[in-house]
């Protein structure tokens, strides 16, 4: 089926945020796992990079109620609808995980015991992130001084959005259309009370929160509502946004910390989404960051595996020489592996089951 204009270009939005909401969380991991000059280290002092992951919610939130809005609008039954709406994200994101998360097994075996790799502990990561609730599973290991898994850890998030899709999708399924914005503002106004401390990633709501998805959700309800931006100061203001969400985890007050960067990430998706400017760029940056969008989920899902592999395997066979810990050699190694190898998930993987899906369907 061919995309209308306005859904391709709202797409591109997309992918280009995602593409930039990797980078951050890439930018957050590679600190302490592989040399890194020390500006970079210095820079944690004025901004963390792990807000990229609200910006994945932000945009989850959105597609996801379109997606189960559209359903329901061609399916007469909602039993029918939500099986079809779990079966298509089922088909979308589990194979990869599944891959990776097997992959993750047998390297933490041959890397162990270094870096506390374990292969139980990668195998606790992959049962519980398939049954959706590895969020907790992290929570309860950093609460309880316990052994995480180094492999994986990003599967939390992915828990945590299927915990948002089931709530989404109930939503849509028992209430009425003209209720749902309403119920979605209560649940947003609800999760203010989530409980925050300074060590954010003690308290159970950093690992729960669902400000940006429930935002994101609200926005595909009143997008046609929405004026499309086209100024030459847009650039200026997302700028400003994506320095404010950077900067939001050392300068915000913990108190309402997990709510600002839940509302910055919405207003970094609208612009993405509506900017019909930044929609039509053409060259060298916009077939970059679409590159990279396309292939976000199979680099978030990759790029903590490679890094360790990336570090531990230059260690052992540079120790002895002048290239040991050499920052640059250690960057070049990873981020070639990583274009590689998330571009082999994405074409092997990602779109080979979507692929099948479509011709079953």
């Amino acid at each position: 089926m061919l995309r209308q204009p306005e859904q391709a270009e709202t797409i591109v939005g997309i992918q280009y945020l995602r593409a930039i909401a990797i980078i951050m969380v890439i930018l957050q991991h590679f600190r302490n796992r592989l040399p890194s000059p020390e500006f970079f280290q210095l820079s944690f002092n004025y901004v963390n990079y792990w807000t990229g992951v609200d910006i994945f919610l932000a945009i989850s939130g959105y597609l996801m109620c379109r997606a189960l809005v559209n359903s329901r609008s061609v399916h007469s039954s909602r039993s029918f609808m939500f099986i079809n709406f779990l079966h298509r994200r089922f088909v979308r994101l589990i194979p990869c995980l599944v891959f990776w998360c097997v992959f993750c097994i047998l390297l933490a075996y041959f890397l162990q015991p270094s870096w506390g790799f374990s292969p139980i502990n990668s195998l606790v990561t992959f049962y519980t992130s398939l049954f959706g609730y590895s969020n907790i599973h992290f929570y309860l290991c950093v609460t309880e001084g316990l052994n995480c898994d180094q492999m994986n850890g990003v599967t939390w998030s992915l828990s945590l959005e299927w915990q948002l899709y089931l709530l989404l999708s109930f939503i849509v399924i028992i209430f009425k259309k003209e209720h749902w914005i309403y119920i979605l503002s209560f649940l947003f106004t609800l999760s203010l009370l989530l409980p925050v401390s300074k060590n954010y990633y003690l308290t159970l709501g950093w690992w729960i929160r669902p400000h940006a998805f429930l935002l994101g959700a609200i926005i595909y309800l009143v997008k046609d509502k929405l004026p499309t931006l086209n100024s030459r100061f847009n650039l200026a203001v997302i700028i400003v946004l994506l320095l404010s969400i950077m900067m939001a985890p050392v300068w915000t007050n913990y108190h309402i910390l997990l709510v600002v960067i839940g509302i910055i990430a919405a207003g970094i998706f609208i612009f993405f989404l509506k900017d019909s400017e930044l929609l039509n760029q053409k060259g060298v940056t916009s077939y970059t960051l679409k590159w990279i969008g396309d292939r976000s989920y199979s680099i978030y899902l990759c790029h903590l595996p490679i890094m360790h592999a990336t570090r531990e395997i230059l260690n052992k066979e540079l120790i002895n020489t002048s290239f040991y810990q050499n920052q640059y050699l250690y960057f070049f190694v990873f981020i070639s592996s990583l274009i590689i190898i998330s571009h082999l998930s994405y074409k092997l993987i990602e779109i080979n089951f979507i692929e099948k899906y479509k011709k079953l369907s």
